[in-house]
């Protein structure tokens, strides 16, 4: 078959029959082939790809757990706003921020919002279902990080909970503890939701039944000292306990410190986030690692990437791809508030 046929083949040609032309794109298929012409058209495509993300403002919306909160100061997502303020910088963006309390429904959108200067928005950190809608109805393309999107509709950006927790638990079996407990406040995080779910599952790989009686799950901070104080006042209370973040095991060491409990001789506790605090505090915390500023540069790339295709979808009759979760890998940080029992 000539140069000039296959050529054809990837063009309208009348010249060739419908037959030929499927034959000489099958072959083509199998062997990664593409003319000159049409490499040159992918690569100009390509460029105009580039440029239609660069000078384009996106928004970062940080749903803060107090009013006078904000992200720069939290040890979790201060690294995350820094990865996400890099990847927009590299790619020639824009990155606006705003804070509102995730407990708060707004009275007005942010100005971004109403202004519409903005093309697409992150949303960061757990918010009720009421102020998730208010955003969604005004921003077409968002993307959920550090929160998971039950209606299924919409990009997240997760660490992985599930195995982190899993990981945390099974660890302490290792060390000989059988009676473990997990705590938290705000249950209706769905991060700290998947944090339990791994607590769980490490009972069940390990062929153990979790004690309800060790699940500490508050509403308030009040009820979550509460809570803990009587649990860790019982005879038969843990010799260890997994915390569903960073903050809830520093609560957990005070509370310990207050009852005359010494870490890790009499608790062990282990945290989950490894913030800038966890190697610091006294003995220094056994935690879950979780990369906060890795996690910003890929919600960036990935809201960077619906726009581009919401650009494609102007030029071509097709259908948006369908939204996916990215989990990034945890990894157990041991330190000093951990031992083995016999």
């Amino acid at each position: 078959m000539s140069p000039a046929t296959v050529s054809r083949s990837f063009t309208d040609s009348p010249m060739l029959s419908a037959d030929t032309r499927q034959r000489v794109l099958e072959v083509a298929k199998r062997l990664n082939y593409r003319p000159p012409h049409v490499r040159k058209k992918q690569r100009e495509r390509a460029l105009i790809r580039e440029d239609a993300a660069t000078g384009v403002s996106i928004g970062l919306q940080f749903f803060a757990p107090a009013d006078t909160a904000t992200i720069q100061g939290d040890a979790f997502y201060a690294p995350m706003m820094t990865g996400a303020q890099a990847e927009t910088e590299k790619l020639g963006m824009h990155l606006l921020l705003h804070t509102t309390n995730r407990r708060k429904m707004l009275t007005d959108l942010p100005r971004m919002i109403r202004d519409q200067i903005i093309s697409g928005m992150l949303l960061v950190g757990s918010a009720s279902p009421e102020i998730l809608d208010a955003f969604l109805e005004h921003v077409p393309q968002i993307v959920l990080v550090d929160n998971r999107d039950l209606t299924g509709k919409h990009d997240c950006i997760l660490s992985d909970g599930i195995g982190g927790a899993t990981a945390a638990t099974q660890y302490l079996f290792e060390l000989g503890h059988s009676r473990v407990a997990f705590a938290m406040s705000d249950p209706e995080t769905t991060t700290f939701q998947d944090r339990l779910t791994g607590y769980l599952s490490a009972h069940f790989k390990a062929g153990r039944t979790a004690d309800p009686s060790l699940l500490i799950c508050a509403t308030t901070e009040a009820q979550f000292s509460d809570q803990v104080t009587a649990m860790l006042s019982r005879p038969d209370r843990p010799t260890a306990i997994l915390a569903a973040n960073d903050p809830h095991a520093y609560r957990l060491m005070q509370i310990c410190r207050d009852l005359g409990l010494q870490i890790p001789d009499d608790v062990s506790i282990v945290g989950f986030d490894d913030d800038k605090h966890s190697s610091l505090c006294y003995p220094a915390l056994t935690t879950l690692r979780v990369d906060t500023a890795y996690m910003g540069q890929l919600a960036v790339q990935r809201l960077a990437t619906r726009l581009l295709e919401l650009q494609d979808l102007k030029d071509e009759d097709a259908a948006p791809r369908p939204p996916i979760n990215i989990e990034v890998p945890v990894s157990l940080i041991v330190r000093g508030s951990c031992r083995a029992i016999a």
